[in-house]
């Protein structure tokens, strides 16, 4: 990166900094990523990995490659063929639109976190950015300069909604349009879960039949 653009991105607050991140991954044709999730959320809990390819048109494989071990719920395989998600549970399947809706997270976005968010351009993505009515949200730079090895730019987001406050920090590359991690925090700074994007690939050559659920028989 030449210095001088490297510079503007320094100087940029960290709200646009994340806008310009997060529209960068809508810029691609086809993205890879391995997730790593530790309580990342309350609907799968516990420590697993996933594996996320994506294609432009709706087309992705949400897969859990390292189950949880002592979670309560494991996280399901997710197939989207570009106009519904099919869900294997369990041995079991089951089919939705692919389409969200305002003021809800399907399963595959809450797993999938803000890249597949922003890959898919759903209203989660828009309430990120810009909340409705009865929600405010707060950006900052954090103090965080490395995560997960490498060096990052912390963005802070402190979300609210009447009494609810949350703080998400947003670990964005130094260098690089990229998201590296997410971890919520507690008011004595303690991390209480945590989404870690790894081996992010941009635009590889992926299957025709990427978001085909497998056939049972």
């Amino acid at each position: 990166m030449v210095p001088a653009l490297l510079l503007l991105v320094t100087q940029a607050s960290a709200k646009d900094a994340l806008r310009e991140v997060l529209t960068h991954y809508q810029s691609l044709e086809t993205f890879a990523t391995t997730i790593h999730h530790e309580d990342s959320s309350g609907l799968y809990p516990g420590k697993y990995v996933q594996s996320l390819k994506w294609k432009k048109g709706g087309h992705f494989e949400l897969k859990v490659t390292k189950p949880a071990s002592n979670a309560t719920r494991t996280a399901p395989d997710f197939y989207a063929d570009g106009k519904q998600v099919t869900k294997l549970a369990a041995g079991v399947a089951t089919t939705d639109p692919l389409e969200t809706r305002p003021n809800f997270s399907p399963g595959w976005e809450v797993a999938g976190g803000p890249i597949l968010s922003s890959l898919q351009r759903t209203e989660t993505l828009k309430m990120l950015l810009e909340p409705p009515a009865g929600f405010s949200t707060e950006y900052r730079w954090g103090t965080i300069d490395k995560f997960d090895g490498q060096p990052v730019r912390d963005a802070v987001l402190v979300w609210k909604a009447g009494e609810m406050e949350n703080e998400i920090h947003l670990y964005l590359a130094k260098s690089a349009p990229q998201l590296v991690a997410i971890s919520f925090r507690s008011s004595d700074g303690k991390t209480k879960g945590q989404m870690v994007y790894r081996d992010q690939q941009e635009n590889p050559k992926l299957p025709d039949t990427l978001g085909q659920a497998p056939k049972r028989g």
